[in-house]
């Protein structure tokens, strides 16, 4: 397939550093945010132009995989630099020459680094990050390497919940005294492959709140594109915070301004609730009961299998039963990887 540039132009350039600088920053906020939409806005015109009902699929999965990053909000350092004149984009279509590139360092876990690099390009005073428009090839290859990724975290997860409470434990203390790769090496070591030791060493740490993240919130407004009525009011205004989280369950609180479509609502929730679980330890099955305690609050607890029995949850669960009240929250990914 050709590759094809569009050119830029002599339009005015906005300033190289602190203008790359800010684009590095607003990818931070983004993903801290959550927000596919603020990721969507940060990417140039003519890549965004590339997105279509064909390619939306492969945009989703990128931004997907951005968002499970946890950047703090002090520990990252963003750099740039010119592309050399001799860069070549080898198979791939960049829609926009990208002239530089954007370099964000953040440490998301103690020890453990990780280097994100945005390709960007300046249209009408602003810089943008470019992507490169998906070929039918392109396309086929990410499915399959989404197919084997869904593949290599069920079996991640699963070893985690047969993982014996001595290894477990091991893990734990190895963590505590920040030591990662010797973690890593013990569950290799074990019987696992490597990748999916490094994976399961990621499990146990959330599990066991050896990272704690700040207390969940949602907003419909910043997830899902408003539509307004002739009043001005959104069709759908809700907000979740998280307002007690216990080692495998979360107390929240759901304020409805505006509740838009039945539908809209539950999709919502459920991909709200589908964030948490992230958060809290990847975890693809939970059970909720709604109105809890209160009219505005449900409580959602996050399970390893869906066969789990939901004793160890609390007591509050004990009129649910296990696989019949479970949610598998991967059903829902396609819808939820379009609203975020």
């Amino acid at each position: 397939m050709a590759l094809f540039f569009l050119r830029i132009g002599a339009q005015p350039q906005p300033d190289g550093g602190e203008g790359l600088e800010m684009l590095g920053r607003l990818f931070v906020e983004a993903v801290q945010s959550g927000s596919a939409q603020r990721r969507l806005e940060l990417l140039h015109p003519a890549t965004r132009a590339c997105i279509n009902q064909q390619t939306e699929e492969y945009f989703s999965w990128i931004f997907s995989r951005q968002m499970k990053y946890i950047i703090p909000d002090v520990k990252f350092t963003v750099s740039s630099q010119t592309l050399a004149e001799t860069w070549q984009p080898g198979s791939l279509d960049y829609p926009v020459r990208p002239t530089h590139q954007v370099q964000i360092d953040f440490e998301g876990r103690p020890g453990s680094g990780t280097t994100v690099v945005l390709l960007a390009a300046a249209e009408a005073g602003r810089w943008y990050e470019v992507l490169p428009c998906p070929s039918r090839q392109a396309l086929a290859l990410e499915r399959k390497a989404a197919a084997e990724r869904t593949a290599q975290e069920d079996r991640a997860q699963r070893a985690v919940a047969d993982l014996p409470a001595g290894q477990r434990s091991e893990v734990v203390t190895l963590l505590k005294a920040g030591r990662r790769v010797e973690a890593s090496q013990k569950l290799a070591a074990a019987g696992h492959e490597l990748s999916e030791a490094r994976r399961m060493v990621d499990l146990v740490e959330a599990r066991a709140n050896l990272r704690p993240a700040p207390l969940f919130a949602a907003a419909s407004k910043e997830i899902v594109a408003a539509t307004n009525t002739p009043s001005g009011r959104p069709v759908m205004d809700i907000v979740i915070r998280e307002l007690e989280r216990r080692p495998r369950v979360s107390v929240l609180s759901i304020e409805t301004r505006s509740p838009g479509s039945s539908v809209g609502l539950s999709f919502f929730l459920l991909c709200s609730i589908r964030r948490l679980a992230e958060l809290r330890g990847s975890y693809r099955y939970v059970v909720k009961i709604e109105k809890f305690g209160r009219q505005t609050q449900m409580l959602v607890g996050f399970l390893e299998t869906r066969e789990e029995g939901l004793e160890a949850l609390g007591p509050e669960f004990g009129a649910l039963r296990s696989p019949g009240d479970v949610i598998d929250l991967e059903e829902f990914a396609p819808i939820c990887d379009r609203m975020r």
